[in-house]
């Protein structure tokens, strides 16, 4: 009889009711492929055997495609799940490879800017200082040049006005002797 099935309406029927396997007596598997109900079904059977003699056969078949179907369904999906899992990869690293370009061209940026503004004359404009690393010294030493330079700026304003103002009393005076 058989006592199990994949089809509920097969149990329990006798097994001359179904395509049997013959299986020699040195037999331990034999796989058989057939075709029913345009289905192409593949069998494995072995005996079962105790105390040395073969009591029933083991028979286990499917249809090797629907198998075919779900192995290819499970690979599409799994294609699925790996082509998000890439994306999100792709995604993520895109976000942190301009978050660290950001961070790497900033103090760069701020440099460049802050170069500019000095260069243009204009002595008071500072350049931010972060960390310890060479673009924070060399901002540090930009930093210190344009105080120099605005020592510089001051120490001219006060010589130019010095000798204004000390060339301005003798020229008054010749004007003033001229005039007459």
């Amino acid at each position: 009889r058989v006592l199990m099935h994949s089809a509920v309406s097969q149990r329990n029927k006798l097994l001359r009711d179904l395509p049997l396997i013959k299986l020699s007596a040195d037999s331990k598997v034999i796989v058989e492929r057939y075709r029913t109900k345009n289905r192409q079904i593949v069998e494995y059977a072995t005996p079962v055997i105790v105390a040395g003699r073969q009591i029933a056969i083991g028979r286990i078949g499917y249809d090797s495609q629907a198998l075919s179907r779900a192995i290819n369904d499970a690979l599409l999906r799994t294609l699925g799940r790996v082509a998000v899992v890439a994306l999100l990869c792709l995604l993520i690293g895109t976000v942190a490879a301009f978050y660290v370009a950001d961070r790497l061209t900033r103090p760069i940026v701020s440099l460049t800017l802050g170069v500019q503004q000095i260069g243009e004359g204009n002595f008071k404009a500072s350049i931010p200082v972060v960390g310890e690393d060479e673009i924070s010294q060399l901002s540090s030493r930009f930093n210190w040049m344009a105080e120099k330079l605005r020592q510089l700026d001051e120490l001219k304003d006060q010589f130019i006005a010095t000798v204004s103002h000390d060339l301005r009393n003798p020229l008054s005076a010749i004007i003033m002797n001229a005039d007459f």
